[in-house]
């Protein structure tokens, strides 16, 4: 009890007001997001997974981060509450299209759940060689902008190859390994956030019953379906 008699508050607060009751989860689901070392020419390939049944909120394992490296490149695991990101970084040898080394996705490889996304960055040195490879992607769809204040550039036509990676290209006039490094993990992560704010938001629009992504919902909503898409769609929209 206080000095006054009345019971100590024990809700959480931020500087002495009240938090949000989604305060807690939204925490713990931000952590630190190390991205690795890069040297061109590279390959950076992420494949993005739901954990599980997703009806379910499989979270998987609790690490939020892990990997393993190896002579040719290292495998990077990020996983979140309803998806796991797996991103193998690999050189390039110039001879072919082909990552070096073996591919970890195809020894031996467990995913947790079905695929909802996959791109492929390749990084190059700048020559009038590789500037010629721009000529890959789509010219009706392609995006090419010059990014790092003229340091590299980052070419893109959204369109998926052969093995349903959506491709892309930064190529590098002079960036050090450092913001050539923080460049690649920004572009990777612009490419799986697209398709997941997608995929929430198509969730969503068929929920019929309180579901991950109503956290928008007063705990004394009525719980009609419409409620739940209301919620859903509303929150979804703000991702």
């Amino acid at each position: 009890m206080l000095e006054n008699g009345e019971a100590p508050d024990s809700a959480p607060k931020v500087y002495g007001w009240p938090a949000d009751r989604q305060r807690a989860a939204a925490l713990n689901e931000i952590h630190a997001r190390p991205f690795p070392a890069i040297q061109a020419p590279r390959a950076l390939i992420q494949l993005v997974f739901v954990n599980g049944d997703d009806t379910q909120g499989n979270a998987g394992p609790r690490v939020p981060y892990h990997g393993a490296s190896w002579d040719q490149g290292d495998l990077r695991c990020e996983k979140h509450s309803e998806f796991s990101t797996y991103l193998w970084n690999a050189s390039l040898d110039g001879s072919d299209d082909a990552p070096s080394g073996r591919d970890p996705f195809r020894e031996g490889f467990t995913p947790p759940g079905p695929v909802l996304s996959g791109s492929r960055l390749d990084i190059f040195t700048y020559s009038d060689e590789t500037a010629a490879l721009v000529d890959r992607f789509d010219a009706s769809t392609r995006c090419h902008s010059s990014v790092e204040h003229g340091l590299a550039e980052i070419v893109t036509d959204f369109c998926q190859d052969e093995n349903g990676l959506t491709r892309m290209m930064i190529l590098d006039r002079g960036l050090t390994p450092e913001r050539l490094s923080a460049s690649a993990h920004l572009h990777s992560a612009f490419s799986r956030s697209r398709p997941i704010a997608r995929w929430r938001f198509s969730t969503c629009l068929s929920c019929r019953k309180p579901c991950r992504f109503c956290n928008g919902l007063r705990p004394d909503s009525p719980p009609s379906p419409g409620v739940y898409v209301e919620a859903c769609v509303s929150t979804a929209r703000r991702l």
